[in-house]
């Protein structure tokens, strides 16, 4: 990819799966994620809907504005949630 996201996501990936920093520095990365999922890494979805609705137009409409604060979580498969 060209863009920014893209070099920075690579370059994380390597650098999680031991590729740059070693397999301790590795190690100590994934641990501080697995440890801090429910705080410092979790995020906060405005709605979810499958992906049945993510392809309605209202959907559309409604995901597709970009507000600020509201994000979409999109269910790959329907859950009783």
């Amino acid at each position: 990819q060209n863009d920014a996201w893209g070099a920075g996501y690579s370059g994380s990936r390597a650098m999680i799966e031991g590729k740059r920093a070693g397999p301790e520095v590795a190690a100590r990365m994934q641990k501080r994620v697995l440890d801090e999922i429910d705080t410092t890494f979790v995020s906060h979805y405005s709605s979810r809907i499958s992906l049945a609705e993510a392809i309605t137009v209202e959907a559309v409409k409604d995901y597709g504005a970009r507000r600020t604060g509201q994000k979409t979580l999109l269910r790959m498969v329907e859950s009783a949630s």
